[in-house]
């Protein structure tokens, strides 16, 4: 072959080669995405942290875990109650139950349990849950 012919050749197949079309793909950086929806972030702060759009946090989100972004939202904050309960255990091990008390009440919806004791006497009826306006006559 000679110079002419390979050029002529090499043109032929560049110009074989589709263009791409359309707008390119906006990346979207999974790991800081599941940081952020593990702590709670609505759509929309998550989107403008990272500088995409709504939508784009959408779309990425349904492309690639085929849910929407509620539904991962709810898989996240799944995660970490997990690991929230997890490390209360391992507290609790280490003798320091204030603090699992208190991340129990916050994170895991835990609650103290409140008992009501009721007794009768004569026309009166005492109830001892700290509620003055609770005694009265019957």
């Amino acid at each position: 072959m000679t110079k002419k012919t390979k050029k002529k050749t090499a043109k032929k197949q560049s110009k074989k080669q589709p263009k791409k079309m359309g707008r390119s793909v906006i990346k979207v950086d999974m790991d800081l995405l599941e940081r952020l929806c593990s702590r709670s972030w609505k759509c929309t702060d998550v989107a403008y942290v990272m500088g995409v759009s709504y939508d784009t946090i959408e779309r990425r989100i349904k492309s690639t875990y085929d849910c929407t972004f509620a539904e991962y939202l709810d898989k996240t904050k799944a995660k970490v109650r997990m690991k929230l309960f997890e490390k209360q255990l391992e507290v609790a091990f280490n003798g320091n139950p204030a603090m699992l008390i208190w991340l129990g009440k916050q994170m895991l919806d835990q609650k103290e349990k409140h008992e009501s004791e009721v007794s009768h006497s004569g026309d009166f009826v005492f109830v001892s849950d700290d509620d003055p306006s609770a005694t009265g006559k019957v």
